[in-house]
């Protein structure tokens, strides 16, 4: 009997290319934290956190981070009460030119008995925030700056002098940062 032939090559091969592509798109993230000299967040590290005020007194200590406006009030609320906190905001950005910095924009999440305002720094908004108008905060010719170091923003609450108090404050503030 004669033996099989022997085929040369008994394994064959075969070669191809695959092109690989993506489209690399501009993202941003907002994260809240702490700010140093401010009230301790629920939730820092997230676009999710809570700020609590504590017990707060026209007249009275505040708690700690806490501070009772003794400035002019009126833009904000006339005849009322103000006291302020400070929030860092801090935005990511991949793939962006950082160096342009991003605006920010405030807004409420509902209408109540409550004046509350939002600033880049310790002097009370001109006017209360309001939940169908964003507040401006950081522009395209002011901007806020990327990093983990965040940028402060002072979160005021001003409650009417005079008034019985029938639910707490409790309410949500939405904020939008852009690239610019």
């Amino acid at each position: 009997m004669a033996a099989p032939a022997a085929f040369a090559g008994a394994n064959p091969t075969s070669t191809g290319t695959l092109t690989v592509t993506a489209t690399v798109n501009p993202s941003i993230s907002l994260t809240f934290s702490s700010a140093t000299s401010g009230p301790a967040l629920t939730n820092p590290g997230t676009n999710a956190a809570t700020l609590n005020f504590g017990n707060i007194s026209a007249y009275g200590s505040e708690p700690s981070g806490v501070t009772l406006d003794s400035g002019s009030t009126a833009g904000l609320c006339s005849s009322c009460f103000v006291v302020y906190a400070p929030v860092n905001i801090v935005v990511s950005g991949s793939d962006v030119t950082t160096a342009n910095g991003f605006s920010l924009t405030a807004e409420l999440g509902t209408t109540d008995s409550y004046y509350w305002g939002v600033a880049t720094s310790t002097t009370t908004p001109s006017a209360p925030l309001s939940n169908s108008t964003p507040a401006s905060l950081y522009t395209s010719s002011t901007t806020g700056t990327y990093g983990t170091g965040g940028n402060t923003v002072y979160v005021f609450l001003g409650v009417a002098n005079g008034s019985t108090v029938t639910a707490q404050p409790n309410n949500s503030i939405s904020f939008i940062a852009t690239a610019n």
